[in-house]
């Protein structure tokens, strides 16, 4: 190889090839051309590099170590300060200028998610007396309570049913009566739109139905 490629070894390779090339060179110097005192040098260097080497391998692999038992701490840590400080947060006693004062949020403040409008009202009714209503729940949630209401002859909305379900079935209704319907969702005292209204029968007929924004 050329001088270049033999200085280009990687480094634990070029160590021993120095080491074997400077002592061949210190044995006989002068088949190299070279003087006593610079293959005595050359054969210092290469031991020097050695030490070098050697000192640069128990330094990484110290390292290393150091690296591994840091990132071991740095886990206990960070799950004793994990377990400790979400004991902090539950507790009402911490106040939130506690908590900012070592670098922390202060508690989150939940807030609830809207009510909305129910969707899509339909009323089917039934020559036996009963309805089927059903309707979209619109992203409100299971504890969302729905309230079926009734038109009533003097104009005034009236609840029929409530609950969380979006299908219910009820009967006593008189098959070819005019009848109107809307749902409306109530939670935490909040009250949503009301949905559209769906009337059953518009005109008297026997099976006509009618939706109203």
């Amino acid at each position: 190889m050329t001088i270049s490629q033999f200085l280009s070894q990687p480094a634990a390779q070029l160590v021993d090839s120095a080491l074997v090339a400077t002592t061949t060179i210190a044995a006989t110097p002068a088949a190299f051309g070279l003087t006593a005192g610079n293959a005595t040098a050359l054969a210092s260097a290469a031991t020097l590099l050695s030490t070098r080497y050697s000192e640069l391998v128990d330094a990484k692999l110290a390292y290393e170590a150091a690296v591994k038992a840091h990132q071991v701490q740095r886990d206990t840590f960070a799950n004793n300060f994990t377990v400790q400080l979400n004991q902090s947060y539950a507790n009402p006693a911490v106040t939130d200028v506690s908590l900012i004062s070592i670098g922390l949020d202060a508690r989150a403040t939940r807030q609830a998610r809207p009510v909305r409008q129910p969707l899509q009202l339909k009323v089917v009714p039934n020559e036996n007396g009963f309805i089927l209503a059903t309707w979209k729940r619109n992203q409100n949630t299971q504890a969302t309570t729905f309230n079926l209401e009734l038109l009533s002859s003097e104009g005034e909305w009236e609840l029929i049913w409530a609950g969380t379900r979006i299908r219910v079935e009820l009967g006593g209704f008189t098959p070819g009566e005019t009848q109107s319907f809307r749902v409306v969702a109530t939670k935490s005292g909040e009250t949503s739109l009301p949905s559209n209204v769906w009337t059953i029968y518009p005109e008297g007929g026997a099976a006509g139905f009618r939706v109203a924004a």
